[in-house]
């Protein structure tokens, strides 16, 4: 198994940038709000080409 698991608590304002294909969740700890960037666009299939879903993080396994 070579995954590893890093959490994370942030403060108000910081930024958290995610490599390319690097599987993340978020888990807000309380009420919160949080902006997320990606470079393409949503419409049309650039976006989503490159975005693949997870039920369940904790258990995925590389």
């Amino acid at each position: 198994d070579n995954s590893t698991v890093e959490t994370k608590e942030l403060s108000k304002m910081d930024m958290v940038f995610f490599p390319p294909y690097m599987y993340h969740s978020i888990e807000a700890l309380e009420d919160s709000e949080c902006l997320i960037f990606t470079s393409k666009s949503r419409k049309g299939s650039g976006y989503e080409e490159d975005t693949f879903r997870i039920k369940d993080i904790n258990s995925f396994k590389l």
